[in-house]
């Protein structure tokens, strides 16, 4: 449509997957790789989509109206607000019978469903709907409020049927991407790595979060944080590889990962502080705490912010977090099932391989929590740990 071509001519940026693609192209897009190019129109309520795909029959142009403009950003606040309690009343079930298993999964489902439906054009949607399971799909995307993972197209969640990753397309970015991010594609070095593990979390769960850095080479630098300040982070950051959170995460009255022992704005991580961190361009940053993607309103800025854009911005190269609560015993689980694949096995998966693979591990245990697990970057990335 014409609209979509006005608007996405101004956002594309250099580290979008889409540039220089046409819907149809062959030279760039790989067989089973798919890139949803979606850009928010807050001033007119629409989302603008076009799909780059190897098939010229699944390309195109089409648009979605929201909502009334008026009141968009409340209902946006309402919707997460929606996610979260129905993942806080799942939480107070602890270990479910099957029976109400099965009800808090079609929860999830007609919540993923509803969705779908409200967000994705028909004609995108049956396009999504033929893709095969096992697809990576990326979303090159200028908006930060939609939880893509928790759509369910009536056969599955994104996040379960695809490795699914998100691209920000940063238009107030401060610095050149090139400047922040490494050049060439794949393979990642690791010679230091920082463990954070923050305040209120129980010392036996705190002892497995240490662990999972354990079988690697002594030649790695590992650096291991227990309840400290930012200050502190700062310091132990410089040039990192791997930077790991096992934290809690607030969303009031601010937003926070809580890397001290209680939560404090001047001790603790925020979104603004980020830009201090140290970290090597093309660091790997997993913050496995809750709610550490999910958008909050900005009180000084326009439409929302989240520590997954702003850690790409600094120029992670990838960023895992979280779209909700995530108790800590599975945290720990998932993120030990991450790494192993990651780091520990001669034959290494890429992130996208990695993270999809803990996550059948957690579906088979009637734990849903791993569809709260999101990627920001580029799946395609895999480590090489130093000897």
């Amino acid at each position: 449509m014409t609209g979509m071509q006005s608007n996405a001519s101004n956002v594309l940026m250099m580290e979008d997957p889409a540039v220089g693609l046409t819907p149809g192209s062959r030279e760039e897009v790989r067989l089973e790789k798919r890139t949803l190019h979606v850009f928010w129109s807050k001033c007119e309520a629409k989302l603008f989509y076009t799909i780059y795909s190897p098939h010229s029959s699944e390309a195109g142009d089409w648009n979605k109206e929201i909502s009334d403009q008026s009141n968009i950003e409340t209902e946006i606040e309402n919707f997460w607000s929606e996610l979260s309690d129905i993942l806080g009343d799942t939480i107070t079930i602890g270990n479910p019978p099957n029976q109400i298993w099965q009800d808090i999964d079609s929860t999830l489902k007609s919540f993923g469903q509803r969705l779908f439906k409200n967000l994705v054009p028909d004609q995108v949607a049956k396009r999504i709907k033929d893709w095969r399971s096992g697809f990576s799909v990326r979303v090159s995307t200028n908006e930060q409020w939609i939880p893509w993972e928790l759509m369910h197209d009536g056969e599955g969640f994104l996040g379960d049927k695809f490795i699914f990753s998100r691209y920000p397309r940063l238009g107030d970015r401060r610095t050149d991407p090139n400047e922040n991010r490494q050049k060439h594609q794949g393979l990642r070095e690791v010679r230091k790595i920082v463990n954070v593990v923050g305040g209120n979390i129980d010392e036996s769960e705190a002892i497995g979060a240490f662990k999972l850095f354990d079988r690697l080479s002594e030649s790695i630098i590992l650096e291991r944080l227990r309840e400290k300040s930012f200050s502190e982070l700062i310091r132990a950051s410089a040039l990192a590889d791997i930077l790991h959170f096992t934290c809690h995460g607030h969303l009031q009255p601010l937003n926070l990962l809580q890397i001290s022992s209680s939560k404090s704005r001047i001790r603790d991580l925020s979104i603004d502080k980020v830009q201090q961190l140290l970290f090597k361009p093309g660091c790997f940053v997993f913050a496995n705490a809750c709610n550490s993607t999910v958008p909050v309103q900005a009180a000084l800025f326009d439409g929302f912010r989240s520590f997954g854009w702003e850690f790409y911005r600094q120029g992670a190269d990838v960023f895992i977090g979280t779209l909700g609560i995530v108790p800590t015993k599975y945290a720990i689980d998932f993120a030990e099932n991450v790494y192993v694949e990651l780091l520990c096995k001669d034959t290494k998966m890429t992130v996208g391989q990695a993270i999809a693979h803990a996550k059948k591990i957690a579906a088979e245990q009637h734990n849903f929590f791993w569809l709260l697990y999101c990627i920001y970057g580029n799946p395609d990335v895999y480590f090489e740990p130093i000897e």
